[in-house]
């Protein structure tokens, strides 16, 4: 079984890239890390991947369109999209059962379909086979383009409480196995019993909006992100 997890980046936020290989990448193992970024006159490094897409916050469609492609192409038969503020306790998350559903992830708002929070998501190869022609919609809202082409061909989200957003609170470390799991309304989910056996969290989104979100300086968002990182190792 191949894994890939896709490190959605750009060419203005490389700082995000080094938090990354000097925390949680390194530990990952049983499955691959790329951070994919658009066009650019220089070479990529071993662990980059330049799409044909807009590198832009406006362009995030385009370039998940390009991962799912990229990753569907190479044989990979699960990626995750993975946001480049995002902490990973790797061993956890591919501990967890998302090899029994199509697509996962943390459920932020039902419409006619469930939407998942766009920092980080599990993709089968069958709900890759179901993006990589998708038509690109006419806003930047990729999470809400890839639940509506796959609810289109009835894969919907499985909801997992085990990702975290981070907004900055010391309470934010708090273990789903010692509260109780919240799932949103419609969105079918395992007892709380099946999460825990998976040992928790493990994926901790940056969400700081002490100034504002996106707002804080990048110095103090990559000092939080080593700090997140810390307090998961500990």
């Amino acid at each position: 079984m191949k894994i890939l997890i896709a490190v959605v980046n750009c060419h203005k936020r490389l700082a995000y890239q080094q938090a990354i290989r000097d925390t949680w990448l390194p530990l990952v193992s049983s499955a691959d890390v790329r951070f994919f970024l658009g066009p650019a006159d220089r070479e990529p490094k071993a662990d980059e991947v330049f799409l044909d897409c807009d590198d832009s916050y406006q362009g995030l469609p385009s370039k998940v369109r390009g991962i799912v492609r990229w990753a569907y192409e190479h044989g990979f038969d699960y990626v995750l999209k993975c946001d480049d503020d995002v902490i990973l306790d790797s061993a956890k998350m591919l501990a967890s059962d998302f090899t029994g559903y199509d697509f996962v992830g943390r459920g932020n708002d039902t419409r006619t379909y469930p939407v998942p929070m766009g920092f980080c998501y599990f993709l089968s190869k069958k709900s890759m086979s179901l993006l990589i022609d998708a038509e690109l919609p006419n806003n930047n809202n990729d999470e809400v383009w890839v639940a509506s082409n796959l609810a289109k061909g009835n894969i919907i989200l499985h909801n997992d409480d085990r990702y975290c957003l981070h907004r900055g609170n010391r309470n934010d470390f708090i273990d789903p196995v010692k509260r109780p799991l919240r799932a949103p309304p419609r969105i079918i989910t395992r007892n709380n019993k099946n999460l825990q056996q998976a040992g928790g969290t493990f994926a901790w989104c940056l969400y700081i909006t002490w100034l504002g979100y996106r707002d804080l300086p990048e110095d103090k968002n990559i000092e939080e992100f080593h700090r997140v990182w810390k307090k998961v190792t500990q």
